[in-house]
């Protein structure tokens, strides 16, 4: 998944447990989705010990995700939690390095399309192979609270919210 909302902030490991359960079990998400926090938790409970998902979008620390891990993590306090997610949402070097620059064309380019006048432009294809794996390594990710009190977690779409919780749940200490 690239984006989940949560309308209570609270509940925020649900996100962790139905993408678990979905590689783990593999079912649709939507057939867990409508369970409480302690169905799912119980979900994940019955599921043999040392059980491992792979995780999709890859992350530097961890290849896999084990039912003890996601057991730590639905047994935080879910204000802990969204804040490693807020930490962890950092853009990494890569994305700081190219993000100024892509502005500056952005705006450029914006700015000739409004008023006709400045260099000639010619239109970029950015859905090379080159461009597409910048974008799964380090598309920046996105944590929202929302005033009414829930949450949004985002990002590319073609990246993965799973080297996200891997790195809130390392700097927890809750990965080996």
């Amino acid at each position: 998944m690239c984006a989940t909302y949560n309308a209570d902030a609270r509940d925020i490991a649900r996100d962790l447990a139905l993408s678990w359960l979905q590689r783990h079990d593999k079912e649709m998400v939507s057939r867990n989705a409508g369970l409480s926090l302690e169905a799912l938790r119980a979900r994940v409970e019955v599921a043999p010990a040392g059980a491992r998902v792979p995780l999709k979008g890859g992350s530097d620390r961890a290849h896999a995700l084990s039912r003890e891990t996601v057991l730590k993590a639905l047994a935080t306090p879910p204000s802990a939690l969204l804040e490693a997610l807020e930490v962890a949402a950092a853009p990494d070097d890569a994305w700081r390095a190219a993000e100024p620059r892509a502005r500056e064309i952005l705006a450029l380019t914006s700015q000739i399309a409004e008023t006709g006048e400045g260099p000639p432009t010619w239109q970029v294809h950015t859905d090379t192979r080159a461009h597409v794996r910048f974008l799964r390594k380090h598309a920046p990710f996105h944590v929202r609270r929302l005033a009414g009190g829930g949450v949004i977690l985002a990002t590319h779409p073609y990246r993965s919210l799973w080297p996200l919780w891997v790195d809130a749940l390392f700097s927890l200490g809750l990965m080996p």
